[in-house]
């Protein structure tokens, strides 16, 4: 999208569909591009690996982070047929 489309973009649909805001709501909330980074560079794709790679991540803040980007469309999550069940996460 260039500058002129932008711009008629937001005067048609006002900030609210803003492609730059829509994604500081995604990547803005805290660890939400550490994990993304992770998956990319150190091709993470597990709850576990996350937990012991990002430095001050808590269980809860990684199940809530993990669950906005599959629900904005960032990541996808496989939970696998095994025993004991185990979930990838995947971009």
């Amino acid at each position: 999208m260039n500058m002129i489309e932008l711009q008629e973009h937001l005067e048609n649909f006002g900030m609210i569909a803003c492609p730059v805001d829509n994604s500081l709501k995604i990547f803005g909330q805290k660890y939400a591009l550490h994990i993304v980074r992770n998956m990319l560079v150190l091709k993470q794709n597990r709850f576990g690996q996350f937990l012991r790679s990002i430095e001050g991540i808590n269980t809860k803040t990684l199940s809530i982070r993990l669950r906005e980007l599959e629900d904005f469309g960032i990541i996808k999550r496989t939970i696998l047929p095994t025993r004991p069940v185990q979930t990838e996460y995947s971009l």
